[in-house]
Formats: structure tokens, sequence, C-alpha cells
């Protein structure tokens, strides 16, 4: 069996695209896991405090669903593919350059198709609104020594699941996501504590709003989505040691060596 991922991709920003300094992303990446996004943000006033951000999207991933419960002797895992269209509108606040809180309303439509079963595929639908507080001031995205990052999300999703082989079921319920960084250092050494988390209380047969573990830093054993399922948890602490700057002047390449411990 061919256990191999590979992703390549590309993005491009547009800025300045009216007076008020509005951006719009456009983003790609192609290869195991399938995923295209345009994203338009503008505030909605010349102080920029208050914002408006719009999106499209389309993704496609495979994914190993376990089966949480011992006693469930139908299967310990199902090989999934998930491909679905996304919808999100929303209107925010900026706090502090470093820290925003929004609300909105999301939606997407698609399928999942279970690999490891005969003709047990599904359509899917869901909606719902959703606030987010988003706050960010570490130093780096991936060698962090000073700051912190917090990203909260909560939302309220109606779910519809239909299609051969599941069983047709409309659900509602909330969903929520959690994660969370934070690094201590002293001289060249940092340590980080990494805190993440989700879940969703809708309760159709195969979950649509999914959480995953596996990739670099994320329970670094396993790829990335080998772990998938209605609920995560998942803890980390990370090492760094920046063993040289490297600054060349208008070019730094500093080198950094580390480990990790990981639980989830």
């Amino acid at each position: 069996e061919n256990t191999s991922n590979y992703n390549v991709g590309m993005s491009y920003t547009l800025t300045n695209v009216n007076d008020w300094g509005a951006e719009w992303l456009t983003e790609a990446s192609l290869g195991t896991a399938k995923h295209i996004k345009t994203d338009f943000y503008t505030p909605l006033e010349p102080s920029q405090t208050f914002y408006g951000e719009a999106s499209l999207a389309y993704d496609q991933t495979q994914r190993s669903l376990f089966n949480p419960d011992p006693d469930d002797p139908l299967f310990t895992y199902l090989d999934a593919e998930y491909s679905f269209f996304s919808a999100d509108l929303a209107v925010g606040w900026n706090r502090q350059p470093w820290s925003r809180l929004s609300m909105g309303l999301e939606g997407q439509t698609g399928s999942i198709e279970i690999k490891n079963v005969k003709e047990l595929q599904g359509d899917a639908t869901a909606w719902g609104p959703y606030a987010r507080f988003e706050h960010d001031t570490l130093d780096s995205s991936y060698f962090p020594y000073q700051g912190v990052k917090w990203d909260v999300k909560m939302g309220y999703s109606h779910v519809n699941l239909d299609g051969d082989g599941f069983q047709a079921s409309r659900s509602e319920g909330w969903n929520y996501r959690l994660s969370m960084v934070k690094p201590w250092s002293w001289d060249r050494h940092s340590l980080n504590l990494i805190l993440d988390g989700g879940g969703s209380g809708s309760e159709e047969s195969i979950p649509l709003y999914i959480q995953d573990l596996g990739g670099l830093f994320h329970l670094s054993g396993f790829q990335r989505y080998q772990l998938s399922g209605r609920y995560s948890l998942f803890g980390g602490l990370r090492y760094i040691y920046r063993v040289a700057d490297n600054d060349f002047g208008a070019l730094k390449m500093p080198l950094y060596l580390g480990g990790s411990l990981e639980q989830g």
C-alpha cells in the first residue's frame, strides 16, 4: 500500500484593492490533499478598526476515520475521501494589530466516500453562525521565542447527510476549536507549549466537522489526516536551540536544532 503524501502550493495576494487597504488572497495546493481558496478582506471604515471578509474554497482530503469505541466491533478505521465546497462571510473588530474578534456565517456542501466499504457514499451540507477570537504576538510562526498565540472558534451547525448506504439524518449542535502556542525562552533556548483540540455536538453517522491529528508537531509520528474523527485533543512540548544566527546583513538564515514530546 502506498502511504506517501505530497503537495505543492502557491499563493498570491493583491493589496490596496480599495482606498481603505483591502486585500484579495488566492491560494492553491495540489497533491494528496487538494485545496483552492479565494479570500477578500476589506476594512469597513478609514481607521480599519472594523472589517468584512468573504471567502470561497474547495477541499479534497483523504482521511482515516478512527472509531474511539472499543466495544464497537464494526471497524477501527475507515478510509474516507472528503470533497467539499465551502463559503464564509464575516464581520470583525480589530481590537489591536495582533488581536481581533469576528462573527460570521459559514456553509459547506459536498460528498463523503468510504473507500473500504463498497457503495458507501453520501452527500452532505452544513451551515451555521460562528464567533472567533484570534490573538497572535509570537515573534515567529515556526521558531517562537516570545509572545503567545490563541485561536478560539465556536459555532452552531445544521447538518444534513444522505446517500447510498448512509442513514439519512438531520442534526444540529455546537462545534468548537481551540489552539494555543506559548513559548518560554532563555539565551538561545526556547520551550514551547502547544495545545490544540476541537469537536462537534451534531450526531450525524459520519462526522462532517472533522478533527484530525498527524503531521509535523501535531502528533509527528503520523502523516497528516492519518487520525481523524469527531473529537481531537493534542498537547506537546517543543524545544528549540538557535545554533547560529547566520546574519549576512540583508539576508538572515539562522540555524535551529530541537525536538518535541507529543501526546494526542
